[in-house]
């Protein structure tokens, strides 16, 4: 049964975009499963745990 969150802040997810055909670029988005508001996200030219790092950093102080 899939998971539903009823109220902003219950549940969050992360997606993880590895683009190959432009040297292994990367975009890492963290967003609000209830709002669907994007509450993080970073771009990097390389595929990096640090992007995804940065994008929860942002996510976090938003």
């Amino acid at each position: 049964m899939p998971s539903v969150a009823l109220r902003p802040d219950e549940s969050w997810a992360t997606k993880l975009i590895v683009m190959r055909q432009a040297s292994g670029a990367s975009l890492v988005v963290v967003i609000d499963c209830c709002t669907r508001e994007i509450l993080g996200w970073r771009f990097s030219d390389n595929d990096s745990s640090k992007t995804a790092e940065a994008a929860l950093e942002e996510a976090l102080t938003h």
